[in-house]
């Protein structure tokens, strides 16, 4: 008995225990069911809105705290010739 285990060892062939169930193989039932386009392409576009708001908010706040701290200067009209 050992010496065909150890055969079967030698050859590469992987032994299989008797009480382990054995794995079913995968059928086309397993497969869920698709959902319908509109229901997933309207779940993606809401949440892509929202990130999409957030981003312009995020930006919009700190570009105008940026503007309004002085720590950037747009320097937006040309300087004076003689500042007095």
């Amino acid at each position: 008995m050992f010496t065909n285990l150890r055969r079967r060892a030698m050859a590469g062939a992987s032994y299989v225990q008797p009480h382990k169930k054995r794995i079913p193989d995968s059928h086309m039932n397993d497969v869920p069911l698709p959902e319908p386009f509109q229901e997933v392409n309207q779940k993606r576009q809401t949440g892509n809105n929202f990130v999409l708001i957030a981003g312009i908010l995020f930006f919009s706040l700190s570009a105008g705290y940026v503007l309004n701290s002085g720590v950037i200067v747009p320097n937006l009209m040309p300087p004076r010739k003689n500042p007095e």
